[in-house]
């Protein structure tokens, strides 16, 4: 069994869930992975998707590079939505988001 296969984990704030691999992924990493896959679906470069966005290009590396030290607020989501020319729901619906479970506490 890999590490942290059978158990959700809460760290930092952040909540994590099972990747199809076994290892946990945050919801943030979810965000990082939606991101780079839309730039490559659409053909956007950071450069030109801050641009369109609002958001600095350091932000969006930042989200990119370290989603875990990073918390990405919903209006950065949907300004990152309206630059990709996608819907909230259109951003969110995907397996990784799917598979996301919070934690109650």
């Amino acid at each position: 069994m890999k590490p942290y296969a059978h158990a959700y984990t809460r760290f930092n704030d952040s909540y994590y869930t099972k990747k199809q691999e076994g290892n946990i992924m945050t919801i943030n990493e979810a965000v990082a992975h939606r991101i780079k896959q839309l730039c490559e679906e659409k053909e956007i470069p950071i450069k030109k998707l801050a641009k369109q966005s609002g958001i600095t290009e350091k932000t969006i590396k930042d989200i990119l590079k370290a989603p875990h030290n990073r918390r990405v607020r919903m209006i950065t989501i949907l300004k990152l939505c309206n630059a990709f020319g996608v819907s909230a729901y259109q951003f969110l619906n995907t397996p990784e988001f799917d598979a996301l479970e919070q934690e109650i506490e």
